[in-house]
């Protein structure tokens, strides 16, 4: 009787042992690397699960080189920083966060301290800025760095691109002078300006740049300064530099902006400056009550529905077929690329909204797929139907 209890013992130690070690992150890159499609679905979903352990696992794999394996190692770390992105996350999120920035200095190839470098731009906070900064002195991982402060959702990003910029070389400067300006921070005027007037010729049309695309009022004085430098390519880049700030202005200053547009169509060398500044002229004396909101609130819908695409195909395996999936509670029998959907793996509803229903286009009133909402079922790729937004863009290439 002792030896069977002993025996059972035993067994049940062994058993527990063998699902450990086929839970461990060294496992589940095994079966993220097999050739049978359920091994791979199945680990996909444990790489998601276990989460910040994978990341070096998974670093170590890209840095392999070969195509498949820095295939399987993106696309897996891709799906798990999704995860700990989500909204209500910040636990999850934050170990992301320093385990990624660990590999940013660790990890054992270039493409992957750049993939980690670039998720941390994802995921990261104002506890990455000092990763962030060390990447942007490394030449491995400076372009990420770069894009990843560009994005980064922390407000130490823009003084630490600005203090790059004092110590870069004449050959990154404009990378960063760009990426100051993408990220839309007035705090960044105050580094940009200097560089409008400066004899550095790629740097100064960065700048200019720049500020176009902060958008402020304060921008406009040193951009009509650029005007008087005597190279047609400043004058260039300043005269679109300052459609976009009046066109960022003109709801908020129509005056401000109006004038502006003024300046650029006395300026303007060419037909189509002058054309868009005229448009600019006539769209500043319309209505343009609510405008702003609405398109804001189109701005959060667009990004509500392809976060749920997203979320859906990481689970799922591929694009919903239909939107409406998105809201769905039970799995559809199909994918947008006509792959089965198990419905193990499916956890509607992946979006969330007060009707139950799809949120509407706030422009047009209506939710249907096909008319308010653009959606390519192959691709997960979904637009607003196309219009005149007050930016002068079209809402279908939002």
């Amino acid at each position: 009787m002792r030896t069977t209890r002993l025996a059972v013992i035993m067994l049940c130690g062994l058993a527990s042992g063998l699902l450990a070690q086929a839970d461990s992150p060294e496992a589940v890159v095994q079966a993220l690397m097999s050739d049978d499609a359920a091994t791979r679905k199945a680990a996909e979903a444990d790489a998601v699960r276990l989460g910040a352990p994978m990341v070096a696992p998974l670093c170590d794999l890209m840095a392999k080189g070969d195509s498949k394996s820095v295939t399987v190692a993106e696309k897996a770390l891709f799906a798990i920083v999704a995860d700990a992105s989500r909204p209500g996350m910040e636990p999850l999120r934050q170990a992301m966060s320093r385990t990624l920035a660990e590999q940013v200095a660790t990890a054992r190839s270039d493409r992957a301290r750049s993939q980690a470098t670039l998720l941390l731009g994802v995921c990261g906070r104002s506890e990455a800025l000092p990763a962030l900064a060390k990447a942007l002195t490394e030449p491995g991982t400076f372009d990420a760095a770069v894009s990843a402060l560009q994005r980064l959702a922390a407000k130490g990003a823009t003084r630490t691109l600005a203090a790059a910029v004092a110590t870069a070389s004449a050959e990154r400067r404009p990378a960063l002078l760009l990426a100051l300006g993408a990220r839309r921070d007035a705090e960044a005027l105050k580094t940009l300006t200097p560089f409008v007037r400066g004899p550095d010729g790629p740097a100064r049309i960065a700048a200019v740049r720049a500020l176009g695309l902060i958008g402020s009022s304060r921008s406009a004085g040193p951009l009509k300064a650029a005007m008087s430098k005597g190279d047609p390519e400043t004058q260039d880049a300043a005269l679109a530099a300052l459609l976009a700030v009046a066109d960022r202005q003109r709801l908020a200053k129509p005056r401000v902006a109006h004038a502006l547009y003024g300046f650029v169509k006395d300026q303007a060398k060419t037909d189509g400056q002058r054309q868009a500044a005229q448009l600019g002229l006539e769209a500043t004396k319309g209505p343009t009550t609510g405008l702003v909101a609405r398109e804001t609130t189109l701005r959060a819908h667009i990004d509500h529905i392809r976060w749920g695409i997203v979320w859906f195909r990481t689970q799922c395996g591929d694009y919903p077929r239909r939107l409406a999936d998105l809201v769905a509670v039970r799995a559809p029998t199909r994918g947008g690329n006509g792959r089965p959907i198990p419905s193990a793996d499916f956890r509607g509803p992946y979006m969330t909204t007060a009707t139950g229903r799809l949120p509407e286009n706030p422009l047009t009133g209506g939710n249907v797929e096909g008319v308010d909402w653009l959606y390519e079922k192959t691709t997960g790729i979904v637009r607003a139907k196309p219009g005149i937004a007050s930016d002068l863009t079209d809402y279908a290439t939002w």
